[in-house]
């Protein structure tokens, strides 16, 4: 059975360096009807790519008000595509700016820094807290 899309598609198999074909793209469509997170979205929208995602992606809604939100089944989809297709080069690399920008903020390694450092601050904050409950106990049962 033949697709009748190899003029236009390439199915290229494991990629060891996935930047070199998302920067070859003009565009990244994940039409997953449920995902965890999606390392491949992130991929994608960081390498300047304007995106197409189901709504089964919506924890990336803060981040996307330039993605193309479509239901998760072809006809909703394919529309998605079209509509990136019809875009001027330029608008398509704006689109593809705002979501670069947007992924580096949240998920960079300056965000992944600070939240870190914020959840090292947590956990030792109740660790310390956890030994002043000790030491309350242990002086407690002493005095009884």
């Amino acid at each position: 059975m033949t697709l009748g899309v190899s003029d236009r598609v390439r199915f290229l198999g494991h990629c060891r360096d996935v930047r070199e074909v998302l920067y070859a793209a003009d565009a990244f469509v994940m039409p997953s009807l449920c995902e965890g997170f999606g390392n491949a979205a992130v991929e994608a929208m960081a390498t300047g790519l304007p995106v197409v995602l189901s709504e089964a992606m919506s924890h990336f809604r803060p981040i996307g008000s330039v993605v193309i939100w479509v239901a998760p089944d072809a006809g909703a989809l394919a529309r998605g595509i079209g509509f990136i297709r019809q875009m001027p080069l330029e608008q398509r690399r704006d689109i593809g700016a705002i979501l670069a920008t947007a992924v580096a903020e949240r998920y960079g390694r300056q965000q992944g820094v600070r939240q870190y450092a914020r959840l090292y601050r947590d956990l030792a904050g109740r660790a310390h807290r956890h030994n002043l409950d000790c030491q309350e106990a242990a002086t407690q049962g002493e005095s009884a």
